[in-house]
């Protein structure tokens, strides 16, 4: 007899303990992301991929030739095979034509949903970066045939899914030195505790009106910034001492 009541004893303890084994398990939070594309082609190109497996962004997406690897590593994170968001830079083509391609492509693999971009108009660009309109018209002229195409203000929160993408920068007319480059949107994306700052090609010019502008609190500190114009002839040292990475993405090419 006191065996048994040992025993019942013992099976009472088990499952307290598996009630409270399972009331405790802590929620499963999804891992977050991102993917630095390499360059597909002998040309530089700038691409990444976030995604928190239910919401998946990208920003650039580089060349043409870099559709086919883009579109597998899309397909590997995401898990429905969708673009929640595309957020542009600017329109160079290292840049836009992975875009392009798949945007003319009526059987792509992947769905996108929303792009984001912010182009000068084609009169200043055929006047101040007259080598790189073809590549504007590309493109512009993919985006013209989507449904999907937002323009984002300065200052503009977008929230996509679990992530806050902040515009922080858009288009200055006034600066047509380097005005392809220095024509670069800069994102600040919030991805669960980290914050990401992605810089496109912005140029020495770009890269004061951010540091002397209205967002300036918003730079500092930041836990991943993409280097402007592949890490060469961007933003000033001065911008990169003050917005104080903790690492840096470099989209350069061996």
């Amino acid at each position: 007899m006191k065996r048994n009541k040992r025993l019942i004893f013992i099976f009472i303890l088990f499952v307290a303990g598996l009630v409270l084994a399972l009331f405790s398990v802590p929620n499963d939070e999804s891992e977050i992301i991102l993917a630095q594309l390499a360059p597909s082609t002998e040309s530089q190109m700038c691409g990444y991929v976030l995604s928190d497996g239910k919401t998946t962004i990208v920003i650039d997406g580089g060349t043409e030739g870099d559709a086919e690897e883009l579109i597998n590593e899309v397909k590997k994170l995401s898990n429905d095979d969708t673009v929640d968001a595309w957020l542009i830079t600017h329109y160079h083509e290292d840049h836009t034509g992975a875009l392009a391609k798949i945007l003319s492509d009526s059987e792509s693999e992947i769905k996108v949903d929303d792009i984001y971009s912010c182009f000068p108009p084609s009169d200043l660009i055929q006047l101040y970066d007259p080598d790189c309109y073809s590549e504007f018209q590309v493109i512009d002229a993919a985006l013209e045939k989507s449904e999907t195409s937002d323009i984002p203000k300065e200052g503009e929160k977008i929230q996509i899914g679990e992530f806050t993408v902040t515009v922080l920068q858009i288009p200055d007319l006034s600066i047509t030195t380097n005005f392809g480059n220095n024509s670069s949107l800069i994102y600040k994306i919030q991805a669960g505790d980290d914050s990401l700052l992605f810089l496109g090609d912005a140029g020495i010019e770009a890269g004061n009106r951010l540091l002397n502008g209205p967002y300036r609190s918003q730079i500092k500190n930041i836990d991943y910034v993409q280097m402007a114009h592949h890490g060469q002839k961007g933003v000033s040292e001065e911008v990169y001492r003050y917005i104080s990475p903790r690492n840096c993405l470099w989209p350069t090419p061996v």
